[in-house]
Parts: structure tokens; sequence; C-alpha cells
């Protein structure tokens, strides 16, 4: 991949990868557009002021022209054709990449035009303007992760484990989750270990904003709050739970709601767990997310 020019590379269903600005592969995305975002609020006049009462994200269409180039014309043509090949096997994934950047994101797709040109005379190269649906934010490839258990640590303090990997404290009732992020993120949370109606909460500057509990005692239980994943997973003795929606705890309690499908807030959230044998439990709570930006 390039070290001066922005990297992009398309992923499809069969795992391929297409490489939009390696000019080894004689197929190069010029001029792009639509990376950034449209946000829409709905404000309410209040006396002299407004206060905003909700607010939409759009996604942009991502376009652009796709430069097939070799020294002769119908081998342009042949890569083309092998480019529209590989967008046929849906779904796609785009990835981004600036220059010097460790980081890189990834957004959904669906390849929606593609108008195709003649080549050009002299250099024989075929300009193909192309647009795709972005499905999703920008996401981060590499997913943040956090490890809490109940086991002390030597010196009590914060370890990174490695990259992106990091103990969030040994104390589950005060635990700091960061989300780096521009949008509120769905996440995996995973309990290894035996618990009994196990719950969490998630909470900024002392107010609750999130809210779960399982009802039932289980050795595996895993709640994915992500928008395209949304499920709950429940093992006991070795075996898969069906209906796993079922135990959820939908009871009003404080004037708050339980609230499995809860999203991480941007910013730094307060994660408290608990669980009816909390003295006891001695396993492992994993959480997990892909860092969401409105552009990059």
């Amino acid at each position: 991949m390039s070290d001066v020019f922005r990297d992009f590379w398309i992923v499809n269903s069969l795992n391929q990868t297409y490489e939009l600005s390696n000019q080894d592969t004689r197929a190069f995305f010029n001029t792009p557009s639509g990376l950034g975002f449209r946000r829409t609020y709905e404000s309410k006049k209040v006396g002299n002021s407004e206060i905003i009462v909700s607010q939409e994200l759009s996604l942009t269409d991502i376009s652009g022209e796709m430069v097939f180039y070799y020294d002769n014309i119908a081998l342009s043509y042949n890569e083309y054709q092998e480019f529209i090949k590989f967008m046929s096997y849906a779904p796609l994934t785009l990835h981004y990449k600036t220059p010097n950047e460790l980081t890189s994101y990834h957004c959904d797709i669906l390849f929606v035009q593609a108008d195709k040109s003649e080549v050009s005379h002299g250099d024989s190269m075929l300009h193909v303007p192309v647009t795709f649906h972005r499905l999703t934010e920008w996401l981060t490839d590499e997913d943040k992760v956090y490890v809490l258990d109940n086991r002390p640590l030597d010196d009590g303090k914060y370890h990174n484990l490695i990259y992106d990997y990091h103990y969030a404290g040994t104390n589950l009732s005060n635990s700091v989750i960061t989300n780096d992020g521009t949008d509120d993120i769905g996440f995996v949370l995973e309990i290894t270990g035996r618990c009994q109606n196990p719950q969490f909460t998630l909470s900024q500057n002392g107010e609750i904003y999130g809210i779960c509990k399982i009802n039932g005692t289980y050795d595996y239980v895993m709640i994915d709050s992500v928008e395209r994943t949304e499920q709950i997973y429940l093992e006991q003795n070795g075996a898969s739970i069906s209906n796993p929606e079922r135990f959820q705890d939908f009871n009003i309690r404080n004037r708050a709601s339980y609230l499995t499908w809860c999203k991480l807030k941007v910013g730094a959230s307060d994660f408290a767990f608990t669980c009816g044998n909390i003295d006891v439990f001695d396993g492992t709570i994993n959480i997990s997310f892909k860092t969401s930006f409105a552009s990059v």
C-alpha cells in the first residue's frame, strides 16, 4: 500500500481483497468524495433560546473514479471486468487509512453504480465513475477490549496487556470504560465463570444511562448490543440455552428500565457489575467494541 496517498481497499464476501491505492494493481480510486457526514438536528424554541430534542446522522454515499491503466487497451478492459466481478460478491467492506496513521477504519458498503466510459486516447486508461452506498459509520479495524476480573493485581494499578487490551481495574463495582469515538456504540460483553442473575450498569457523572440484568445461573453469558448483530447467548453446564431473550429482566426499578441493548456513550463511562454470587465469583468479564467515527 502507498506511504504517500490515502489507502483504500475492499474486502468481499469471499474474503478477497481488491487494492484501490496500489499502483501495482493497475487500478486506482481517484478523487474520492463523501467521506464526511451530515447530522440533522431538531430543536425546540424555549423563550429566546433553542434546545436540541433529537438528532440524526445521515451517512453520505462515497463516490470517485476508478482508473484502470495498462499499456494495452484490452488489459484495461480486463481489469475493469475483474473489478466488477469482485464487487458482485456482497457484502462488501471498504477499508481506509491515511498516510502515517497506525489506525485503519472500515465501513460496510453497497456497490450501487459504475458508469463505464471509453479508454483515453494515447494512454490506454479506462475511467469509470463509481458510487458506494455506506451502510455504517467508520469503525476501527481493531477492537478495543477491556478485561475485568476479581483477581488482585500486585500493585493495584492499571495494566496494558497488549495494544488495545486494558485492565479496567479489579473493582467490578467501579471500572471505567472509555469510548474515544464521535458517537455512541454497541459493544459485546462476555462473562466467563459461574454467575447468578448477572447485571451491570453504565453511568456518566453519576447518572445511570444503561442497565441490564439476566435472570438465572450461567457459566457463560454473551450480550451483543451492536446494531447489526444484536443477540444474547447463554450457556449452562456446557449446553446453550434456547430463546435466551426470555431471561431478560424488564422490571422497572428505581425509575430506570432494565435495557439489554444499551450503547456505550462517548467519553468515559463507569461500569459496575454484580451478581447473586459476587462474593465468590472468580470469573472474567470482557468488554469489546470497535470505536465509531462519523468521519475519518
